[in-house]
């Protein structure tokens, strides 16, 4: 694309697509999962939302990696929608594109919705607070909370770090990895 060739990029919006609805559905169904479990002490009972999330931990299990796969599709939705402008734009830089315009407007907002939610669920998530039986040690459901905030928490991205990629004489491209204070810059070697 930046060389000026139209990428064909329909198989690749199309799986984005498949996708981000995914997403969308398990987004929904879970959208209000903590509101539903809340008792009157402003706490939730950890088994209550273990069941709401699909039962032991392997179905919690699933649920945390919904919930990240869910981001994912947002995250990849968003790159392909550009792509596609993109390669629009390339096909006739001429056309005004009213109506991919209006297609971007509703899509930009389907994406805005569901990034809202995800961040909802994940704020709620991370937020409760869980309570177990008279004899859970309060111990055991703190450790219970603590894990549970780490597991539906987003990975840590840090959004100033710079990708570089250097050409080769022969044409090859390689990515530069960062170093060590002090030291030379590295290139990635090929597996």
């Amino acid at each position: 694309m930046l060389d000026g060739h139209n990428p064909h990029v329909e198989l690749a919006l199309k799986s984005a697509d498949d996708e981000f609805y995914r997403s969308q559905q398990f987004l929904e169904k879970h959208r209000g999962v903590i509101d539903e479990l809340v008792d009157e002490d402003g706490k939730v009972d950890y088994r209550r939302l273990e069941e709401a999330l699909g039962g032991k931990a392997k179905e919690t299990d699933h649920f945390i990696r919904e919930l990240h796969f869910a981001r994912a599709a947002i995250a990849i939705r968003r790159k392909a929608m550009v792509a596609d402008a993109a390669a629009v734009a390339l096909a006739d830089p001429t056309n005004p594109y009213a109506a991919l315009r209006r297609l971007l407007e509703s899509q930009v907002h389907q994406l805005n919705d569901a990034d809202a939610v995800v961040n909802e669920l994940t704020e709620r998530l991370t937020q409760v607070d869980l309570k177990g039986r008279w004899h859970d040690s309060d111990k055991s459901v703190a450790a219970r909370q603590e894990r549970l905030r780490a597991r539906v928490s987003p990975p840590a991205i840090d959004g100033d770090t710079e990708i570089r990629y250097v050409m080769t004489s022969s044409g090859r491209i390689l990515q530069v990895l960062p170093s060590a204070e002090g030291e030379p810059l590295q290139l990635a070697q090929d597996e």
